[in-house]
């Protein structure tokens, strides 16, 4: 039996003739880099980018049966993408997951102050 139609898992061209990647939403606009906290870690914080910074906390909060992750910084970028590359560039020491850093909160905090000035925010 033959048909032209692909097969379960099979990647087809699109209408440019190129075959489809997994596109990641990228955000170029404003919105916020920010610093959270749980005592479950001590010593380590979360720096990630938000254009929603109280649902994206909620969405922490939902996350945890004791709703206890706490909201330390928070400092508007009109380029938050670029905001977040430059902390990760410039911080990439103390990363040691994803957007988890060990490093004290405060000095997070100043470090996303530092981008912005690098910035000129």
């Amino acid at each position: 039996m033959s048909s032209d139609a692909p097969s379960r898992g099979t990647l087809t061209k699109g209408p440019t003739g190129a075959t489809p990647t997994k596109q990641r939403r990228r955000n170029h606009g404003g919105g916020h880099l920010y610093v959270i906290t749980n005592p479950a870690w001590p010593g380590f914080c979360k720096v990630g980018r938000t254009t929603g910074l109280i649902s994206r906390y909620r969405t922490y909060q939902t996350a945890s049966p004791h709703r206890d992750f706490h909201l330390h910084y928070h400092r508007y970028f009109p380029d938050v993408c670029k905001a977040e590359r430059t902390f990760r560039t410039l911080y990439s020491g103390q990363r040691r997951n994803g957007e988890w850093f060990f490093i004290h909160p405060d000095d997070a905090a100043n470090l996303v102050d530092l981008v912005a000035k690098r910035l000129g925010t």
